[in-house]
């Protein structure tokens, strides 16, 4: 688990997660791609299909009273004068696992799909970003999640 941190944190400083400046500085939990990790590969080249990265990070000065829709509404602002970026969808209501989350979709040039699903939990930002090669492949991602359960802990 610490090698695919590890890589996931280099592939996120070198590329971030599809143009998106939101700060990553909270531990990468997950890393889930069709492709393996190739030795020798440049960092991040193993996110070359569909994927899956899952972290989190503590809330913390302006953000702390915010909800997810408003900090990604915040990262639109800032990216939506990038060339190339196109925002398809969002930020909308979205449901993983029955808990709330907010989502925002955006391609380039429709030949990579990223989508980010944000929420807050006890003051801590939990974030999906999907990568993909189609909005099928998108959304197939999404239904991969379905049996996921959000619950207090015992």
């Amino acid at each position: 688990m610490a090698a695919a941190n590890d890589t996931a944190k280099k592939y996120l400083a070198t590329h971030g997660s599809g143009g998106d400046s939101t700060d990553y500085s909270g531990p990468v939990w997950l890393v889930v791609s069709k492709f393996a990790e190739k030795p020798n590969a440049k960092p991040g080249s193993f996110v070359s299909g569909p994927s899956i990265i899952l972290s989190g990070s503590t809330l913390h000065g302006p953000d702390e009273h915010k909800t997810a829709a408003e900090i990604q509404n915040a990262a639109k602002q800032q990216l939506e004068s990038k060339d190339r970026l196109v925002f398809v969808t969002g930020p909308t209501d979205f449901s993983i696992g029955g808990q709330s989350f907010s989502r925002i979709d955006r391609t380039v040039g429709g030949f990579i799909y990223w989508s980010d699903a944000v929420t807050i939990r006890n003051h801590i930002r939990i974030d999906f970003q999907f990568m993909a090669v189609s909005t099928t492949q998108l959304e197939d991602l999404y239904k991969s999640l379905n049996t996921l359960e959000f619950r207090e802990p015992d």
